[in-house]
């Protein structure tokens, strides 16, 4: 195992959150949804770059939990590999991506306009 037991600052964190076992079972239940769904995003190839992300954080939080093994230490290598693109090659990135940066890219970027000799075009 990576840690013996949980570092003292992360239980302090998770006795927050998880107060009672009604709230642990609940936790482990909707982990469970969780993982499966990003599995899912994961081989289907649906935002890929945030469900690797969310997969290294989860690594992360079962690496301080006390639950996790030098063994499984690859999970983090993966994916870093699967976070550059490759739902946009070979999954529903490539045509979901395009498609969001179409329809909502407007609200990040805003509208383009063109202004030649003080008059607007669009």
């Amino acid at each position: 195992m990576v840690f013996d037991k949980m570092p003292h600052w992360f239980e302090s964190i998770t006795k927050v959150f998880i107060p009672n076992m009604q709230m642990a079972l609940f936790f482990q239940k909707f982990m469970t949804c969780v993982e499966i769904v990003i599995a899912l995003c994961i081989f289907f190839g649906l935002f890929t770059w945030f469900a690797n992300a969310v997969t290294i954080g989860l690594v992360v939080v079962f690496c301080l939990s006390g639950m996790f093994y030098w063994v499984n230490i690859w999970m983090i290598f993966v994916a870093l590999a699967l976070m550059n693109g490759s739902g946009r090659t070979f999954g529903l990135d490539y045509w979901v991506v395009p498609w969001m940066q179409k329809h909502l890219g407007h609200w990040w970027y805003g509208n383009v306009r063109s202004h030649y000799d003080g008059v607007k075009t669009r």
